[in-house]
């Protein structure tokens, strides 16, 4: 749950030709293509030694209502076997939102248990922090 606005937080999650300003972890993103609610993007995710970056071209659906916005995506081609997942942002006050953020994905390159799990932990408290501080740079 953000102290801000749905529509401050769905500016940065639902943009993803500029998610390398605004999320961590990732070094390249663009919009490949964009057909009403569908949107082609092309993301690079930064990895520590000894791995490399990871991209991925996914197909996203975005749903917007007044109160809530979803994109829901499935992977087209990259460096995953599968990358599906979905950010939900509900406003439930004027100033308070709940944000959802789902990811069911697997690298083609092997990762040890360990560094996946601790890697996973620490980026999930990241990415909700970064999302937050850029929404409130929002005007």
């Amino acid at each position: 749950v953000f102290s801000l606005p749905a529509k401050k937080l769905w500016k940065i999650v639902s943009d993803c030709a500029t998610y390398k300003d605004h999320l961590p972890r990732i070094v390249a993103s663009k919009l490949v293509s964009r057909e009403g609610e569908i949107h082609v993007c092309e993301v690079k995710i930064g990895v520590p030694f000894p791995l490399s970056d990871m991209t991925g071209v996914t197909r996203a659906v975005h749903t917007e209502t007044e109160k809530a916005m979803s994109r829901r995506w499935k992977l087209e081609k990259g460096d995953y076997e599968f990358n599906e997942g979905s950010w939900e942002v509900s406003a439930l006050e004027e100033s308070k939102s709940l944000v959802v953020y789902k990811l069911h994905a697997r690298p083609k390159a092997r990762v040890p248990a360990w560094m996946r799990q601790s890697a996973q932990k620490k980026a999930l408290i990241e990415l909700f922090e970064r999302v937050g501080k850029e929404a409130a740079k929002l005007p």
